[in-house]
């Protein structure tokens, strides 16, 4: 999963990138938002599939503190 905030404004522009697996701990992107009304990041996901493919889920905007995976796409 890759997480993308920009803040041009601020001289903001933060990416992150985390590989979850069975047992990993849980992973945290933290970093101080200098405009509290610009609070809207990226975020996009790929799966890598035992078969050696990749599917990927559209990147998508949100504001949540936490994100839900979607299913394994077919």
């Amino acid at each position: 999963m890759t997480l993308h905030y920009a803040d041009e404004a601020n001289g903001i522009d933060e990416t992150k990138d985390f590989l979850f697996k069975k047992g990993a701990q849980e992973a945290k992107w933290e970093f101080t938002y200098k405009d509290k009304s610009k609070q809207v990041y990226e975020w996009r996901a790929s799966y890598f599939m035992v078969d050696g493919s990749v599917k990927n889920i559209e990147p998508g905007n949100t504001s949540e503190k936490t994100i839900v995976l979607p299913e394994t796409p077919a």
